[in-house]
């Protein structure tokens, strides 16, 4: 019997994170960036408003269901095993499913450093979301 088995290209890093309670002001990294395809990274599996059942290992594997907090946040990285290569990173914000209720909507003014910020290719640079912890 022959499989068939649909890996994704390695075009873009995906950062999963999981924000601190009710506010987009603090996160923390869910796990490593993981090389993904652009097409699934910036499609319709997560946008803004998706639900995930995500296992996050802190140590142990724990699974919760969360919800896409933040429109995906595209920025350019240095390559993890190449550093005269800039590839690009996105950035998916999480929020626990039951606490997703009590966010705030977002607003333009929520939006608009975040749109700035994605037309720039050099440096680093994330006004929006304050202190973030990477594992």
């Amino acid at each position: 019997m022959q499989e068939n088995v649909s890996l994704p290209k390695p075009e873009v890093l995906l950062r999963l994170m999981l924000y601190h309670g009710i506010s987009r002001h603090s996160a923390t990294q869910l796990c490593p960036d993981a090389w993904t395809d652009f097409d699934t990274a910036t499609g319709p599996t997560f946008q803004y408003g998706t639900e995930h059942t995500l296992t996050v290992f802190t140590p142990e594997p724990e699974q919760g269901c969360y919800v896409v907090a933040m429109i995906p946040y595209l920025r350019h990285v240095t390559h993890p095993d190449n550093p005269g290569l800039r590839v690009p990173l996105i950035t998916i914000y999480f929020a626990d499913r039951d606490l997703w209720p009590l966010f705030d909507p977002l607003t333009e003014e929520d939006l608009s450093p975040l749109l700035v910020n994605q037309r720039e290719t050099s440096g680093w640079s994330d006004p929006l979301f304050g202190r973030t912890e990477h594992q």
